[in-house]
This record gives C-alpha cells, sequence and structure tokens, in this order.
C-alpha cells in the first residue's frame, strides 16, 4: 500500500496560514526523524493510529529511524492534532485528517450482467403469467 498525503493549505481566525495533513482511512503514515535526537509523536485522539489492530496513543522514534503506523477503522472524518517533541528542541503541534477512502467506479462483470438480466426477464414472465391468471373472462352461463 502506498503512502498518500494531501497538504490543505487555510488561514485560521488569527489571519495566520497552516496546514493539515489529510490521509486515507486505512491507510498508513510514516514518520521519519531526520534529527539527531530521539523524537516522541503523542495524539491528541489515542485511537486514530494502529500497529496492526492497537491504537497507539504516542510513538517514539529513534534519531535517524522511522516508524510506520496504520489508520484505524472507523476514524474517517476525524481531525487529529498530534506533538512532536525532538529531546533539546521545541514542540509542534500540527494536524493531520482522515480522509474516507474513494473507491473507483463501479464495475460489473458480463456474468453479473447476464445473471441479472435473466432474473429480470424471469421474474417478468412468471408476473404475466399470473396477471393473466387472475383476469376473469364471463362463462357463458353467467350471462343473462
Amino acid at each position: 500500500m502506498a503512502d498518500k498525503l494531501t497538504i490543505r493549505i487555510d488561514v485560521d481566525q488569527a489571519n495566520n496560514t497552516f496546514s493539515r495533513f489529510a490521509v486515507d482511512e486505512g491507510g498508513q503514515v510514516t514518520f521519519h526523524n531526520d534529527a539527531t535526537a530521539e523524537a516522541t509523536v503523542t495524539f491528541s485522539n489515542q485511537n486514530a493510529l494502529c500497529q496492526g489492530n492497537t491504537p497507539v496513543p504516542s510513538v517514539t522514534i529513534p534519531a535517524g529511524d522511522h516508524k510506520k503506523l496504520m489508520v484505524c477503522s472507523g476514524t474517517a472524518g476525524q481531525e487529529v492534532k498530534y506533538t512532536t517533541t525532538v529531546a533539546g528542541a521545541g514542540t509542534e503541534d500540527p494536524i493531520f485528517i482522515i480522509e474516507r477512502k474513494m473507491t473507483g467506479p463501479i464495475s460489473y462483470s458480463t456474468t453479473e450482467l447476464l445473471v441479472t438480466g435473466a432474473a429480470v426477464l424471469v421474474a417478468a414472465y412468471v408476473g404475466y403469467r399470473v396477471g393473466k391468471r387472475q383476469v376473469s373472462t364471463p362463462k357463458v352461463s353467467d350471462v343473462k
């Protein structure tokens, strides 16, 4: 599964530019620590990112290393603020958005189309036959 990141740029109420990073639900996020000291990433929503099926409230990344986390299921539409701290440096508080995974166009196989078409034809024929039986024709003895 390839990483996909969308960056949304906006202006806040204090007229400051800010960015939010968006990732698809079911996708993955890789944190690379390019610093020369250990980094810690702590999530405001402790159920947003998972290792396997287990939510991760924070992750520690050694200097020069990286950690890959999966976006937990059931988190689409959430905004997740996280705090990144590198030993001996100030903190950072970015936000990322978990977007609904978009699927491609619906496609049907030839077999599915043939089976569906046959089922519609059979239903139409049965309806016609049942409807024809329901029509009553007057008997000669009923006419006076």
